[in-house]
């Protein structure tokens, strides 16, 4: 008699799960309409004149400390650059400026420099 209703109990439980697993198939999966990406606080127009590229170096030096790179991204930060550093080569650190196009529209014009 145990094994009978063992037998039962097993066929229920594999019935319920096969059930479950054919309504779940049949659901429709969500999706996303659309994104929105707000800043979180306005950011200033800044002072960008020309977008610029080149190797960043100071006194002969070619790889700042902590501090000057800090003050580096700050300064253009500060100014409307975006940012772009690249890891250390044998010539340096390659740096890119150029305006932020996504939340800017004072004309920077694209150029070209040379940091040093």
């Amino acid at each position: 008699m145990k094994k009978v209703i063992l037998a039962l109990a097993s066929v229920l439980l594999i019935s319920s799960l096969v059930g479950i697993c054919t309504l779940a198939q049949n659901q429709t999966k969500p999706s996303i309409a659309s994104i929105k990406i707000e800043s979180s606080e306005p950011i200033p127009p800044g002072t960008c004149t020309v977008s610029t590229a080149g190797y960043w170096g100071k006194n002969g030096r070619t790889v700042p400390t902590s501090k000057e790179l800090g003050e580096f991204v700050t300064e253009f930060l500060g100014k409307g650059y975006t940012i772009t550093i690249y890891p250390r080569s044998k010539r340096g650190i390659f740096v890119t400026l150029g305006r932020n196009k996504g939340y800017r529209s004072d004309g920077c014009e694209k150029g070209s420099g040379n940091h040093r």
